[in-house]
């Protein structure tokens, strides 16, 4: 809904009824099966990592069919990508990933940047360039995930 009103557009998920039907059936799963999923921390950062792809491809592609120009088309990615998590986080009164060393908004970056070269460069269709920079965010992020990769820190007066 930030990514709709910054692009001056009304919320688009209050007007195609996949948004919401994904909200639901994940309550739905979430209602149902609460120790089985709450014992599967890694679980749910690997699906956060697809979620993460999709999400910031979909924004990536909205930015690029308001003809946007590159930092603008990985702004609204990072935005539609990281919003939602920034939100969970918060009401699970957790320190919001994208405030760690945690390679998040850098994979959305990439794959918002691969989007862009080849939707204007390579000639990518709509949904090859969406493709592209899902895959390109999600596999960023699983590896993240999977080898314990972070940002560096800077190192301030010699305390961290």
């Amino acid at each position: 809904m930030i990514r709709d009103a910054l692009l001056g557009g009304g919320a688009t998920m209050l007007h195609h009824w996949q948004y919401p039907a994904v909200i639901m059936a994940s309550v739905f799963v979430t209602v149902l099966f609460p120790r089985k999923l709450t014992d599967r921390r890694t679980f749910f950062q690997y699906f956060d990592a697809l979620g993460l792809g999709i999400f910031s491809a979909i924004g990536a592609t909205i930015a690029m069919r308001n003809n946007l120009d590159f930092l603008w088309v990985v702004f609204i990615a990072a935005i539609t990508g990281a919003g939602g998590g920034v939100i969970r986080d918060v009401l699970l009164n957790e320190m919001p990933l994208v405030l760690y060393r945690e390679v998040y908004i850098t994979a959305v970056a990439m794959g918002a940047a691969a989007l862009w070269v080849g939707r204007c460069y390579f000639g990518l269709s709509e949904i090859g360039g969406f493709l592209l920079a899902m895959g390109i965010t999600t596999i960023i992020r699983m590896e993240a995930i999977y080898r314990t990769w972070s940002l560096p820190r800077i190192v301030v007066h010699g305390r961290r």
